[in-house]
């Protein structure tokens, strides 16, 4: 034991009980220097400045088929703590705009294309959130946020007119996504609040995890756990399970989200478990974690401050017999070589200055349509269908650097559609159509529908769960959905899944936006 350490740890988190929300349970509390958890952030910001992060989105347009929302892409943000104010700096690191389309008749969008436009790096947007009333919160969608009751001050070192917007966006979202972090094992923990209470003469503050998910029981005083001497105690904090919540405790187990539940508060690489152990007294299990004070250099992960290549667009579907699509490469000149990958049935070429991908001639023969059918809308007869999609993949090449702009073809048109939603974090399509003799939209059943991936390599379950690929995914998944009922007519739907680009949680907003 080190005397002495946190000598007011029950008064201090009795004083955080009563920031605590009324329809929330305490379950969790520790106690965090403010020198330790600045540090953490410090080593992470180092080496992920550059790394996507959070989507904001923006500005949408709108007419009669067509819906494109904008949104800008941040690298992960540095956290700066202290008993007043928290300070969120982050880069901006790109522009995307997201084209959804309404196919007459529909009920759903389904996204066609995204575009986006790459930054250097330097312009960073500085979030200060005044401490008081603010919260971390995780609502099982896999996000970390910060959310805030009071408007943040905002600064940005790019042009105004992009502070107002970015203002505006974030004004309205009401908080800021930090990072995306796995599911716990306990369901219980899908709906947290992590509330904070000054600490220690400006040197720490202690935390509170509040469950809207636990019912409510008597309140648990939290244990005093000892610090070891071998290391400074600014190298150490302590999170106190309640078995009210963990109810594994009382049979000698650790928490089975020991490990998750520091992640919602300190960044990635966690923080090494040291050891824990469970007070039958106060019915609490107290874990020791440490950091071993990382040592790096300021560039350690730091890139050089220029523009990616990209082409534009990033992905494009498009309808058998349309016309030339213009590639943008970005940065200039484009001094870059050009092949053409995937099934490879059309040509990229140039005209003039300009660069085109002309898609594969229209079938010669006519595919047939019949739209006497349960969805009233025009189906392709199976049997004149060539096939489903071709998709061709522009690749440019130049100063070591590649990127790739995907064309997908498809064959005949949609009869149906898909809704989208969270589940368990996971992006779900729920694919339907809309009966007019009922008046009501129909969920097609799990056991009549045939799942296929166009392009990308991500996955699909028989729910319509979408899953990116483990190792090495792609940015984006070109995916469609069969209605099996008819061998006759082809009834299906299919979009572009944006994961990871974004977000599933992002991703549903696209969609419903």
């Amino acid at each position: 034991m080190v005397p002495g350490v946190w000598p007011d740890l029950e008064s201090t988190m009795a004083r955080a009980n009563s920031l605590a929300p009324s329809a929330g349970v305490p379950i969790v509390y520790s106690q965090v220097w403010y020198s330790l958890l600045n540090g953490c952030w410090k080593v992470y910001y180092a080496k992920n400045e550059f790394t996507p992060g959070e989507a904001l989105l923006l500005d949408r347009q709108t007419d009669a088929i067509t819906r494109k929302t904008a949104s800008l892409v941040f690298g992960r943000p540095q956290m700066k703590w202290s008993d007043t104010v928290v300070e969120i700096h982050k880069r901006l690191l790109s522009e995307r705009e997201a084209v959804l389309v309404l196919e007459a008749g529909g009920d759903a969008a389904w996204l066609r294309e995204i575009r986006e436009v790459g930054y250097d790096g330097s312009q960073i947007l500085t979030i200060q959130v005044t401490l008081l009333g603010s919260k971390l919160a995780y609502r099982g969608d896999g996000v970390v946020r910060l959310q805030w009751p009071v408007v943040p001050e905002f600064s940005f070192t790019g042009q105004d007119t992009l502070r107002l917007k970015l203002k505006r966006g974030y004004e309205a979202k009401k908080s800021v996504d930090i990072y995306s972090v796995g599911q716990p094992v306990n369901s219980k923990l899908n709906a947290l609040d992590v509330i904070f209470q000054p600490y220690n003469y400006a040197t720490a503050m202690a935390l509170q995890y509040v469950s809207t998910s636990v019912a409510a029981g008597e309140g648990q005083a939290p244990a005093l756990a000892g610090l070891p001497d071998s290391r400074g105690v600014d190298d150490v904090t302590i999170f106190l399970f309640s078995q009210l919540a963990f109810p594994e405790v009382g049979q000698g187990q650790p928490p089975y989200d020991e490990a998750w539940i520091p992640s919602l508060v300190f960044p990635p690489p966690q923080l090494k478990r040291e050891n824990g152990s469970y007070d039958k007294i106060s019915k609490v299990y107290g874990t020791e974690y440490f950091s071993p004070r990382e040592q790096f250099s300021s560039a350690e992960g730091a890139q050089p401050l220029k523009v990616a290549l990209s082409l534009d667009p990033l992905v494009r579907v498009i309808a058998n017999g349309e016309g030339k699509q213009p590639v943008l490469l970005q940065p200039g000149p484009d001094l870059a070589t050009w092949v053409l990958e995937g099934d490879r049935l059309g040509r990229v070429d140039k005209e003039g200055s300009a660069r085109y991908y002309y898609p594969p001639a229209k079938s010669e023969a006519e595919v047939v349509l019949e739209a006497n059918n349960k969805t009233n809308r025009p189906a392709a007869v199976i049997s004149s269908v060539p096939k489903r999609f071709t998709v061709d993949v522009v690749k440019a090449t130049q100063g070591g650097e590649s990127a790739c702009a995907t064309f997908a073809v498809y064959y005949a048109p949609v009869t149906h559609y898909f809704k989208v939603s969270l589940a368990g974090g996971k992006f779900k399509l729920t694919f339907c159509f809309y009966s007019p003799d009922t008046g009501k939209e129909v969920q097609v059943e799990a056991s009549d529908t045939e799942w296929a991936i166009a392009s990308g390599n991500g996955s699909v379950s028989s729910t319509g769960v979408f899953s990116p690929a483990t190792s090495n995914p792609s940015p984006f998944t070109v995916v469609w959905a069969r209605d099996t009922t008819s061998d006759r007519l082809l009834y299906w739907a299919f979009t572009v899944i944006p994961i990871p680009l974004y977000s599933s949680a992002e991703a549903v907003a696209l969609f419903q936006s």
